[in-house]
């Protein structure tokens, strides 16, 4: 080894010990920035770690972050082709119209997951307008959304160490298709089919049906593992190998939605009032039955309580989804 190769060989070792250095710094920076939460809040909702920042981390291994969205949700298909984190997109009518989004990811050191998440912000705002929020905005936005009075105080809750879950959501009661919030029934549905062609926008027409209304679609690249699962089973139900362009087409997806009304009602007239907008855009839903009260909750905690299993749902469909929702398109 001459001495010019030697002399480069000495400099990289320097480099990467400094590198080495510099991470350890930041893994230690970031990590002073999460506090424990409060054990009730652990009972009721498995969060173990949180930064008022606005980034939350559960004992499932899930990191999560919150936005608001401004403009261009249509674009959220677009924007998942080049991110990491699995998105949840969540519209919210009452009076007037709400969209968020949320990003999930998973890791094991808080300062990967915080870079991974600078790193997807900013591929989502190539394509839309969002603001993130911290731990204080989004626990009012959901206190907001499901009707709680008292304000949301984020150092309060911190100080008191009270239960996140009972701070910001209204007490719920379940039944096997149904729920009840306070005078309130709602139903949560999930998407079951999806039509070959999406024939026009939904949303419209639940919020004229409803008094109060949430959409989420949470959608997430597939894992190779799961691509490799999904061709097994294409080849196991159709007797043929899929090429790798055909399982390209397809995006992992789950979209529900959550309807609440002002009184009583005929609750049975109203659920199949629902699932006739639906068939009549080529869709076949289905309440969320035993599962009523974690579907609502799940469904108002953007993204901080998840439940539902994905299906393979092709990209074409998310994509006119998605653009359709957003014009209002009745085709």
């Amino acid at each position: 080894m001459d001495k010019e190769t030697r002399k480069k060989k000495q400099e990289e070792i320097i480099k990467r010990k400094q590198e080495n250095r510099d991470y350890a710094k930041r893994v230690k920076r970031a990590n002073k920035c999460l506090k424990v939460a409060p054990k009730k809040t652990q009972r009721s909702l498995s969060m173990i770690h949180l930064d008022k920042e606005g980034v939350f981390h559960f004992d499932d291994g899930r990191w999560v972050k919150v936005f608001a969205i401004e403009d261009g949700a249509e674009n959220i298909p677009k924007a998942l082709e080049g991110i990491e984190s699995r998105i949840r997109f969540t519209h919210f009518h009452k009076e007037s119209d709400q969209q968020y989004l949320t990003l999930t990811a998973a890791g094991d050191i808080y300062e990967d997951v915080r870079v991974a998440f600078q790193k997807d912000q900013e591929v989502i705002e190539d394509q839309m307008k969002v603001k993130a929020l911290d731990a204080q905005e989004l626990g009012e936005a959901i206190r907001v959304m499901s009707g709680m009075e008292q304000p949301f105080s984020f150092e309060h809750f911190m100080k008191k160490r009270r239960d996140l879950m009972a701070e910001i959501l209204r007490p719920v009661t379940e039944e096997y298709e149904s729920f009840q919030r306070g005078k309130e029934p709602g139903i949560s549905f999930y998407i079951l089919s999806y039509p070959d062609r999406i024939q026009g926008s939904v949303t419209g027409e639940l919020a004229k049906a409803s008094d109060e209304m949430i959409l989420t679609f949470t959608l997430q690249n597939p894992l190779q593992k799961e691509r490799e699962a999904f061709a097994a089973y294409l080849l196991e139900r159709y007797g043929g190998a899929y090429k790798n362009e055909v399982i390209d087409e397809y995006i992992c997806g789950i979209c529900k939605i959550t309807l609440l009304w002002k009184d009583k009602g005929d609750m049975d007239k109203r659920r199949k009032a629902v699932e006739k907008i639906f068939a009549g855009k080529g869709y076949v839903i289905v309440p969320n039955f035993g599962m009523q009260k974690t579907s609502m909750e799940d469904a108002y905690l953007l993204g901080l309580a998840e439940t539902g299993t994905f299906q393979n749902v092709k990209k074409n469909i998310i994509n006119d989804f998605f653009i359709k929702e957003h014009n209002h398109d009745s085709d």
